[in-house]
């Protein structure tokens, strides 16, 4: 059975049938040709990849519009607020910065300005809104660009202290020491220059001690073994604190001469180990431009490194433990009273303490004399022939007296030189005080080749006194009752280790000459020095005093001394200066701690 459908359109009969007619003939080659060709695919596609990077390229360019301006505006008002800011500026600080913005092509309407004064303190800010039109962006809706920017500048009058630490170490001549007091000298100017009232500087200079000259260490608590020189040591305990206890006494390092040998006459330290003089002595809280600057241009070079030991004289002299000295050199007007108060609490609003550290080297060897040969009585007798009759020794020891009563010993020595005239009890203590001389008038008739002087020694080993001119042992000293027992302290400032021992004692027994040649000690070599470094840098730190350290052209060691000084996180407060450049350094320092600053 079949069945037949009949499809009428538009009023035309066709015929059923079951798939649309084929197509054949040139048309239809002419479709299939088209089909398979793909030419021109690559064009459209490129055609894309160009309209996406010219939206990208537009992107970028306007990002770098719209940041270039916004460097541009955040410069302006950078430089807007510092000059609006400054406490010398007499107009007002909002008027300043329209100006400055103005003379930039900104509106100043574009930005919002706020402005306190207090008198002794002067705070400006800004904030506001970088605009940009873009050009490409608005293809996607973005028609303009906006970052904020902002600044604020502050200044005040801080009471600002500083202490100055300089390396005059032998390393330090020449070139070196020249530039080191130019850049020195030119800081110190800078930093005081209209605030002299607002700040004071302490100099510290330092080699492997530290003196702090007659002047100041007449009013700190200093040991009075003697007064001949005026260098400070300090226990390992000490460095762990940036002042002094109350009740505790600074030790003087012991006047001693370790160096010269028997090329010295007696009486005369050619060489000790602290300055006998104030050269590079310590001058303490100066608001005196003229008086820093000669300090500066005085100092030389020489001897060793003793980097812990400047460093804590300097936070010392920041110190609140020594208000009570410095008010009494104000007193005394030694300092300026503008400076009274000084040194102020830590973490008292509105002070600065600042500590700038240099060195060239590395820390080495520090010495003194051991404790226990510091004062006291020395067993060091002197006697001055020619002032007085002293009284007969008796006899020698392991010798044999004539008791001819001439008072001559077998050595054919007349140990009353002569002299019957035992009234003049006036010598004593000018011998005392006066025996150091080789050829003194010490009773002022103008003829000094009248005396001379004798030592005697006293020996543990033989119970006797090594008597030097008659290289034997005696039961008394020479001159008797009229011989004066020198302390150590004496004994020391006057004739040099090597020399007591070499001269004075040869042909004495061996323990006697050791005592005195072994007389002085290290106190600190490097390895102690750089941990006693470490303890003083971070105590100060701890307490609020900001350090500044320069490496100058010092070898590795001594650089990594300074950056670890400084601190860890302060690697801006660390200058290493590989040039004869130091000028650098301090004018960043200078920079650093300018009291007007951006504080945004």
């Amino acid at each position: 059975m079949s069945t037949c459908v009949l499809i009428i359109c538009r009023g035309k009969t066709m015929l059923p049938f079951s798939k649309p007619p084929k197509i054949s003939g040139p048309l239809h080659s002419a479709f299939r040709a088209f089909a398979r060709n793909e030419d021109g695919a690559l064009t459209i596609f490129g055609l894309l990849l160009l309209i996406m990077m010219m939206v990208a390229g537009g992107f970028a360019l306007d990002m770098m519009r719209s940041e270039a301006h916004r460097a541009q505006v955040q410069y302006t008002i950078d430089r807007a607020v510092l000059a609006a800011a400054a406490l010398d500026q007499e107009q007002d600080g909002t008027t300043v910065v329209r100006d400055y913005l103005s003379a930039a092509g900104i509106d100043p309407d574009s930005v919002r300005i706020t402005s306190t004064d207090t008198g002794t303190a002067k705070t400006v800010s800004v904030t506001g809104i970088s605009q940009v039109d873009s050009l490409f962006l608005g293809m996607v809706g973005q028609e303009t660009l906006e970052f904020p920017v902002s600044s604020q500048a502050r200044e005040e009058e801080v009471e600002l202290e500083v202490s100055l630490v300089m390396d005059i170490s032998g390393s330090m001549g020449g070139t070196k020491n020249r530039n080191l007091r130019t850049a020195a000298s030119d800081f110190v100017a800078e930093l005081l220059a209209g605030r002299e009232e607002l700040t004071s500087i302490s100099l510290v200079p330092y080699n492997d001690r530290v003196n702090l000259g007659a002047t100041l260490a007449g009013y700190l608590p200093m040991s009075n073994e003697h007064s001949m020189s005026h260098c400070v040591v300090f226990s390992d305990a000490e460095f762990r604190t940036t002042g002094i206890e109350a009740g505790t006494v600074l030790q003087r390092m012991g006047h001693f001469d370790k160096n010269t040998g028997n090329r010295n006459r007696p009486g005369e330290v050619e060489d000790p180990n602290c300055e006998l003089t104030n050269y590079g002595a310590v001058t303490p809280w100066s608001n005196n431009i003229t008086n820093l600057q000669t300090a500066i241009q005085g100092l030389g070079a020489g001897d060793w490194t003793a980097m812990d030991l400047g460093v804590k004289v300097g936070a010392l002299m920041l110190d609140p433990s020594l208000r009570a000295p410095m008010a009494d050199m104000i007193s005394d007007g030694l300092v300026s009273a503008d400076l009274g108060g000084r040194p102020f609490d830590y973490g008292t609003e509105g002070v600065r303490k600042v500590l700038v550290v240099m060195t060239d080297g590395v820390n080495t060897t520090q010495w003194d004399l051991l404790d226990a040969l510091k004062d006291g009585p020395s067993g060091v007798f002197v006697y001055r022939a020619g002032l007085t009759a002293p009284s007969s020794v008796g006899g020698s020891i392991g010798g044999n007296d004539d008791d001819d009563d001439d008072d001559d010993d077998d050595d054919g020595v007349d140990w009353n030189n002569g002299n019957t005239d035992n009234g003049n009890a006036w010598w004593k203590q000018e011998a005392r005080h006066n025996w150091i001389g080789y050829d003194a008038d010490l009773n002022g008739d103008g003829n000094a080749s009248e005396t001379e002087t004798f030592y005697s020694i006293w020996s543990d080993t033989f119970d006797a006194y090594w008597v030097s001119h008659l290289d034997a042992y005696y039961s008394e000293p020479f001159g008797g009752s009229d011989a004066i027992e020198l302390s150590y302290a004496e004994v020391f400032a006057a004739l040099p280790t090597n020399y007591i021992d070499s001269t004075l004692l040869s042909g004495a027994d061996r323990a006697t000459r050791n005592k005195f040649d072994d007389a002085w000690t290290v106190i600190a070599n490097q390895r102690i020095a750089d941990d006693n470094l470490d303890d003083i840098c971070s105590a100060a730190r701890t307490a609020g005093i900001t350090i500044y350290t320069i490496a100058f052209q010092a070898p590795s060691s001594g650089v990594t001394a300074m950056r670890d000084c400084a601190g860890p996180g302060n690697a801006a407060n660390f200058f290493d200066v590989a040039t004869l450049d130091i000028d650098s350094a301090f004018d960043d320092i200078l920079a650093s701690i300018n009291r007007l600053k951006l504080t945004e």
